[in-house]
């Protein structure tokens, strides 16, 4: 008996849980790579060694808009609480000189720019020293203007945090 369109072949690979595929992991683990069906990168925060909550910056695919960059939003776990969406990338412009930047925004709008690529790893590099990380970030030239990092600084409590 054949199968017919109201029985469609399921694909079991569909309905992984998020985080099914670790692909890396940098500065003691504190930094995990997923690439599976949800690419993405979690950063844990530690401070003085006591751990303070987890970002989960999840990746722009190229099917979405074409384009592949490094980060598609971000999001804060703090002390076990339900994941709350601290910033997403919009539009990006590329400039004439062949950078690329990428719109900035929070739940209330837009708050800045993002520059160049590998921005994932670049917030990594904000929170924990590993050379790998930072080979990455290199390779990228990501950053943020002064209002993204103003932005971050406030939402993540973490004064000073661009200040290396």
């Amino acid at each position: 008996m054949t199968r017919q369109e109201s029985q469609p072949i399921e694909n079991p690979n569909a309905y992984l849980p998020r985080g099914e595929k670790l692909a890396a992991t940098y500065a003691g683990r504190h930094v995990r790579e997923y690439d599976s069906f949800d690419p993405r990168l979690v950063i844990d925060i530690v401070q003085n060694g006591n751990y303070m909550g987890k970002i989960i910056a999840d990746r722009h695919t190229s099917f979405e808009t074409g384009t592949a960059i490094s980060l598609d939003q971000v999001e804060l776990i703090s002390a076990r609480r339900k994941a709350r969406l601290i910033f997403a990338i919009g539009k990006s412009i590329f400039g004439d000189n062949g950078t690329i930047r990428h719109e900035v925004y929070s739940p209330e709008g837009i708050i800045g720019y993002a520059f160049g690529d590998n921005l994932d790893f670049y917030l990594a590099s904000l929170l924990h020293d590993d050379p790998k990380i930072k080979e990455k970030v290199q390779n990228g030239e990501g950053g943020f203007d002064e209002e993204v990092q103003r932005y971050l600084e406030r939402e993540l409590g973490l004064p000073g945090l661009f200040d290396q």
